[in-house]
């Protein structure tokens, strides 16, 4: 038995893996690869496939749009939707733009690798320590580890006496926590540069990078709680994007998202 159809109400997530999706642009009429036979291709180069499988099919609208967003924060997950809407008039749903929250760094790469394969165009928006746990490992910058300007950025850790690090150089807990060590990182004025230099990097590879460590610091937020986030929405509800968003990055951002992937 052959169906077709063009809701994504009509495919249960059990089945998302098994759907052939066919797509028509200017080449013509074409057929995308499968989740399952993107997965196992992306197998020979990766690990933990099979939770990366459940982390993309929990959204069936993955099927059904013209470019997936991938995201590692529940902030993001929280207030991008509706800073998006008050930015460009429409949701992203109108701008055939899936969202995913993955629920940390190690699996976005793996994402973009299944997702590359199923002709599907991505993008994702990762915190300024992903520079460092991944893009300088992964192919990411051109020289890896030995990205000058990863190098610099790495050796302010040695400064802080604060910082404990781990024998590859990076900050662990100790008395200041990892995630604190990087927001003190974003935080020094002589490295600007540098953190712009690796945002510029990852974003020709359709990955933006906060460099002010997170999109809390962009956004003024306090806190990551459901109250934090409830209040930011009700002041972006009530009142005017330019009054409430002032860091040009955000908009920089909201921008980027409309705009076409880059090629892989």
């Amino acid at each position: 038995v052959v169906f077709t159809t063009h809701s994504p109400q009509m495919i249960p997530s059990e089945d998302i893996k098994y759907t052939l999706l066919i797509r028509k642009n200017e080449n013509g009429t074409h057929a995308r690869e499968r989740l399952i036979n993107a997965v196992q291709e992306a197998e020979r180069e990766a690990t933990s496939q099979f939770e990366l499988l459940f982390s993309l099919e929990y959204s069936n609208q993955i099927l059904f749009s013209e470019k997936v967003l991938l995201t590692e924060g529940k902030t993001e997950k929280r207030l991008l939707p509706h800073l998006f809407i008050k930015f460009h008039n429409k949701t992203l749903g109108q701008s055939k733009i899936a969202f995913t929250e993955l629920g940390g760094s190690g699996s976005i790469l793996k994402s973009m690798q299944v997702l590359n394969r199923m002709n599907l165009p991505c993008k994702a928006i990762v915190d300024l320590d992903f520079a460092f746990k991944e893009a300088s490992k992964n192919g990411l910058l051109v020289d890896g580890i030995n990205d000058s300007d990863f190098l610099i950025c790495k050796n302010k850790f040695i400064e802080n006496s604060d910082i404990s690090t781990s024998e590859d150089g990076l900050p662990k807990n100790g008395t200041l926590k990892a995630s604190e060590a990087y927001e003190w990182l974003a935080l020094q004025a002589d490295i600007q540069n540098n953190i712009l230099n690796l945002h510029t990097k990852l974003k020709s590879k359709n990955i933006w990078l906060w460099t002010k460590g997170a999109i809390e610091k962009h956004l003024n937020l306090s806190a990551k709680t459901e109250q934090e986030w409830a209040s930011f929405k009700r002041r972006l509800d009530e009142g005017n994007i330019d009054s409430i968003v002032t860091d040009e990055k955000v908009r920089e951002l909201l921008r980027w998202l409309n705009e076409e992937s880059q090629g892989n």
